[in-house]
């Protein structure tokens, strides 16, 4: 499907319409919180925060989601064997013809060929039932629409072709696996970090103070996107760990590239038309740009503004990340609606109000990323960070 299609659902002027129901959704977090630290669970946050990016595209996507945040488990079983298509995507990248292979076999061979594909035939099944759906009960007086689905359907630009459930089907599947698992990542790690880091959360929880002086009514995002040091959390996190790890595939067709060392002078020709590619973690590791790259450090991005034109999270130009401005009004919002409660458990100081503990969390082995898996990925069988709630 063209991406001109998709691109005015997430422009800046779209996503903020969705305010409302990401507050919604934060909310209920809270509340989730809450009723851990009532419980004395150990939560995972893996799964706490895809259940909340899985609400939140659900949401704008069809209409309406599967209320994953409310769930005892936080939809952990689905979201686990989705997990698994990351064992083999590098595979499905390379043999770009596998895939499609894989797709016209029976569900029993191709189950057993490849496990991991019986959760996404599951979810591809159920995404063609709400796109059925909103193609028999959409209203076709308007060509716009509130979610996603609603609006490709009643499009006017889009052929017939581009509008049959299969061919919808796929890019729910795109819309929905970019949408989610990245966001939450970047979250669980940025939320690890900030508790593993008390000074700099102290920091972060002093503007968060000044900024809502009532915990439970947040501001809107305009607010909170200028405020220097949550802005720095923010961009320090999505350096550190991109939401989307895979390589970025570029080809100048007419031209060759040149590229100069800077540290020899020495040149090297690539003619034109030769693929290249590269990880947003090379660049956002290189120390002459980001000093000390392994310490999470939101100071350098006050410091240095120009820092951006070395993040390429969400890459850059007429391939930038769809989703881009989504992602980020989930982070500003999560990450504030948190820390604006919450402080990091300190059993010495005996802090008053609700806190968050670090619970069997190692960063070698559940944090840092150890494998490139599409996303990046810590070590197998890690839980990712865990958590319990005090107060």
């Amino acid at each position: 499907m063209r991406r001109a299609s998709l691109n005015s659902y997430f422009s800046k002027a779209s996503v903020k319409r969705l305010e409302p129901m990401i507050k919604d959704i934060t909310s209920r977090l809270l509340k989730r919180l809450d009723y851990a630290k009532m419980t004395r669970e150990v939560l995972t946050m893996r799964m706490v925060y895809k259940a909340l990016t899985s609400d939140v595209i659900n949401s704008y996507a069809f209409g309406k989601s599967k209320n994953e945040m409310d769930m005892p488990d936080f939809n952990a079983p689905y979201q686990k064997g989705m997990e698994r298509l990351n064992d083999v995507i590098y595979v499905l990248l390379q043999l770009g013809w596998l895939y499609p292979l894989l797709d016209m076999m029976p569900s029993s061979l191709a189950s057993w060929t490849m496990p991991s594909l019986v959760a996404l035939r599951k979810a591809k099944k159920e995404w063609a039932v709400q796109i059925e759906h909103i193609r028999e009960t959409q209203d076709r007086k308007s060509d716009s629409e509130d979610n996603i689905f609603h609006g490709l359907l009643n499009s006017s630009v889009l052929s017939d072709a581009d509008k049959r459930t299969e061919r919808l089907t796929v890019e729910a599947f795109v819309i929905l696996g970019a949408g989610l698992e990245t966001t939450a990542t970047t979250l669980m790690v940025i939320t690890y970090h900030l508790l593993a880091n008390p000074p700099i959360l102290q920091k972060l929880r002093t503007e968060l103070k000044a900024e809502i002086p009532d915990v439970s009514v947040l501001p809107t995002f305009r607010q909170l996107e200028s405020l220097p040091y949550l802005t720095a959390v923010v961009q320090e996190g999505l350096r550190m760990h991109a939401g989307a790890s895979t390589r970025q595939q570029r080809v100048a067709p007419d031209e060759d590239l040149v590229y100069t060392d800077t540290k020899t002078a020495r040149k090297w020709i690539i003619p034109a038309g030769t693929p290249v590619s590269m990880t947003p973690r090379l660049l956002q590791y290189l120390p002459q740009y980001f000093p000390d790259p392994n310490k999470f450090r939101p100071e350098r991005w006050i410091e240095n503004p120009r820092l951006d034109r070395y993040l390429l999270t969400f890459s850059k130009g007429s391939r930038i990340c769809l989703g881009m401005n989504l992602a980020y009004q989930e982070l500003y919002f999560v990450l504030a609606s948190v820390f604006r409660k919450y402080d990091a458990y300190d059993e010495i100081a005996e802090k008053q109000g609700p806190t968050l503990q670090l619970y069997d969390t190692v960063r070698e082995r559940d944090i840092d990323m150890v494998a490139e898996l599409a996303i990046p990925s810590p070590e197998v069988g890690s839980e990712g960070l865990r958590l319990k709630v005090m107060g």
